[in-house]
């Protein structure tokens, strides 16, 4: 992977991040319940382009492999339901 990464630390539904951006992983924390952190490409109402699960009480740490990214156009939106989540772009 080459080029500067970005973390972006993720505790609020709010858009995260404007401008393109490729998400290369996250680290998500489940709380007292299960979570979940919807990411959309053009707001609130845009396309969903991953959910992050974050099981209750517990670390879900992602690299996706061999170069593989979930590329965001227009702005990353977070929707998120109890959890936080550290996301990583390169």
């Amino acid at each position: 992977m080459a080029g500067r990464l970005k973390s972006i630390d993720v505790v609020a539904t709010a858009t995260v991040a404007t401008g393109p951006h490729e998400l290369v992983g996250y680290s998500a924390l489940g709380v007292a319940a299960d979570g979940t952190i919807v990411l959309r490409d053009g707001g609130g109402s845009g396309v969903v382009k991953h959910t992050i699960r974050a099981p209750s009480t517990s670390t879900s740490d992602v690299m996706f492999p061999d170069g593989k990214t979930i590329k965001f156009e227009t702005d990353v939106h977070a929707t998120v339901t109890t959890c936080a989540a550290g996301l990583l772009f390169g």
